[in-house]
């Protein structure tokens, strides 16, 4: 049996700020996010008619099911709004229910957390003054789970902006037209990291030639993803066979990629 993707426990502390609102305010914003009213509830409510107007919104939807559990942090989102204090910041206890589902709310949004090793990967590209890195890493990490195809092409796309990040840094020049595989080459080489950099009689040579091969093997399957899956080359956002499952690969081993790609740079440059 299919994990809602938000606990009951979160639905009860949204459903009991949100009871403070007159009727007419709550019907506008579930159904301003394209929510309808179920004519009945399993949830048994013993008083409070705004409760039981809630758990009527609740009870149509199936939140094992990506696309209604974003109608329905869409709708949550509004709510974190106006919770907002003076100091800007929003009511600490509806997040904390939030971050216990694996969700994230950054910038008046709410998103599913990426992989852990992205948590890495945003802690050492996070002083990267380059805009269109974080708009990558937001685009996966809220895409994962709703547009697995959006999060595939992301993943790439991230690795692309990395490796030119690099190589710019480095003074080295790259055809406009270079795929991923041509830019990963040539960043391991101006981090002397390909594998003919290494010489044969340094102790596990050849275990470390195999790893960096491996990381092209991987740099080459993400592409290959995203050609059959992802969100370019003409293929749908809901492409057939698609699942989060195959996102949450890529979106690892390029967080993987690219952490390493970064540690070694700054290393180099130290």
């Amino acid at each position: 049996m299919l994990r809602p993707l938000i606990s009951r426990k979160t639905l009860i502390e949204f459903r009991e700020y949100m009871t403070g609102w007159v009727l007419r305010e709550i019907d506008d914003e579930f159904s301003a996010a394209g929510i309808p009213l179920a004519e009945t509830t399993n949830v048994e409510v013993k008083s409070g008619a705004r409760r039981y107007q809630i758990e009527l919104y609740y009870a149509s939807l199936d939140l094992t099911k990506p696309d209604d559990t974003a109608k329905l942090l869409g709708v949550f989102e509004n709510v974190l709004a106006t919770t907002t204090h003076s100091d800007g910041q929003p009511a600490r206890g509806l997040v904390s229910w939030l971050e216990k589902d694996g969700y994230v709310y950054e910038g008046g949004r709410i998103s599913r957390r990426g992989p852990s090793g992205m948590q890495h990967m945003k802690s050492k590209l996070g002083a990267m003054d380059n805009v269109s890195i974080h708009d990558q890493i937001r685009r996966i990490e809220s895409s994962i789970d709703v547009d697995p195809a959006l999060a595939i092409g992301s993943a790439k796309e991230l690795i692309e902006s990395v490796c030119k990040t690099i190589l710019d840094a480095k003074g080295e020049t790259y055809a406009k037209t270079a795929d991923l595989s041509e830019l990963v080459k040539a960043t391991t080489k101006v981090l002397n990291m390909a594998p003919d950099d290494i010489p044969s009689e340094a102790k596990g040579s050849e275990l470390v030639k195999r790893t960096l091969h491996n990381l092209a093997a991987v740099v080459g399957n993400i592409g290959e993803l995203r050609t059959l899956y992802g969100s370019g080359h003409g293929k749908g956002a809901k492409s057939k066979g698609l699942q989060p499952r195959h996102a949450r690969l890529v979106a690892g081993a390029a967080s993987a990629l690219v952490t390493f790609l970064w540690d070694t740079y700054e290393h180099r440059r130290a």
